[in-house]
């Protein structure tokens, strides 16, 4: 029995995560405490692939999985940059990967 609560517990638990992720950022002017304002960002276009800025020395800060493939955060030199990889065969007649990135600042 005891058991059985601990487990239903954790299941509860987990739902009420997985409800308020749905509900992660707030929509923008929604009347929540905290909730911050969306300002205009300014994002330059790297001439460069990912693998030239890596071999160049810059490393990764981050990393996910975006819609269409990998997307890496890198420190390069002063800017912090955002690359977007697509991989090759990617629901197209792309048969290399391709990397779009742009500095933040």
């Amino acid at each position: 029995m005891k058991t059985r609560m601990i487990f239903t517990a954790i299941a509860l638990s987990g739902v009420v995560t997985l409800a308020s992720a749905a509900n992660w950022p707030p929509e923008t002017g929604a009347k929540v405490p905290g909730n911050a304002l969306e300002y205009p960002t300014k994002l330059e276009p790297v001439n460069r692939s990912l693998q030239q800025m890596l071999n160049e020395g810059a490393t990764v800060v981050s990393s996910g999985l975006g819609e269409n493939g990998p997307v890496v955060t890198l420190h390069s030199g002063k800017s912090y940059v955002i690359c977007m990889l697509k991989g090759a065969g990617t629901g197209s007649d792309q048969n290399v990967a391709t990397s779009k990135c742009y500095a933040m600042n």
